[in-house]
C-alpha cells in the first residue's frame, strides 16, 4: 500500500474530528435519556415519541431529559391532511415552569409538507406604546407556539391531551420534537 503524505494532514485530521464530533452534538443527543428514540433525517434528528390515538379522548405524557441545546419544535407527522382532533400540548421543565402551552383544533395549526408535520406557531401581543409595536408571547426556555430552545441537562415533562377525537377513519399521528438545526 502506498501512502501519500499531506503536508496539511494534522490539520485535515483536526477539522474532520471537529466535523464528527459537531455532526454528533447536533440534535443526536448522544446524552439524551427519556421516552421514545432518536431518529435521524435529512435534515437534523427527531425525537420520536410514538403513536398518538386521535380516535378518542386521552391524556399521553412523556419525559426527556439531556435533549441537544438547538431550536427544536413539538408536533405531530401524519399523512392525514383531514385530522380535525383537537389537541392541547403541554411543555413543562423540571422547575415546573411553562415552556409550551399550545391547545386548539389541529386544523388551524401549520400543516409542513411533505409528509406532513403539524405544529403551532406562538402569539404576537400589541404593545400600549406610541407607534405601532408587538412583542412574541414567550415562556421559560424560549417557548414560543410549540417551539423551544432546551437548556443543558433540563428534563422536561410534555403532556399531550386528545381533547376532541377525530372523526376521520384511522386517525393516527406520531408525536415528535423535531430539531430545526440544519447543519448536520
Amino acid at each position: 500500500m502506498i501512502r501519500v503524505a499531506w503536508k496539511h494532514e494534522p490539520i485535515a485530521r483536526s477539522a474532520a474530528t471537529a466535523l464528527m464530533v459537531a455532526c454528533a452534538a447536533c440534535c443526536s443527543s448522544p446524552s439524551y435519556r427519556g421516552d421514545g428514540k432518536i431518529t435521524r433525517r435529512m435534515v437534523g434528528a427527531d425525537v420520536d415519541l410514538g403513536l398518538i390515538d386521535f380516535s378518542k379522548q386521552g391524556h399521553y405524557t412523556f419525559v426527556m431529559e439531556g435533549l441537544s441545546s438547538c431550536e427544536m419544535v413539538v408536533g405531530f407527522r401524519t399523512q392525514q391532511r383531514d385530522l380535525d382532533a383537537a389537541v392541547r400540548l403541554r411543555l413543562a421543565n423540571a422547575k415546573d415552569e411553562v415552556v409550551v402551552d399550545e391547545q386548539g383544533a389541529l386544523q388551524t395549526w401549520v400543516w409542513e409538507d411533505p409528509g406532513f408535520f403539524v405544529y403551532r406557531t406562538g402569539g404576537i401581543r400589541e404593545l400600549p406604546a406610541p407607534g405601532p409595536s408587538a412583542a412574541k408571547i414567550v415562556h421559560a426556555d424560549g417557548g414560543w407556539g410549540t417551539y423551544f430552545t432546551p437548556a443543558n441537562n433540563e428534563r422536561y415533562r410534555l403532556d399531550v391531551d386528545v381533547l376532541q377525537a377525530a372523526k376521520v377513519t384511522k386517525p393516527e399521528a406520531r408525536l415528535a420534537v423535531k430539531c430545526l438545526k440544519a447543519d448536520l
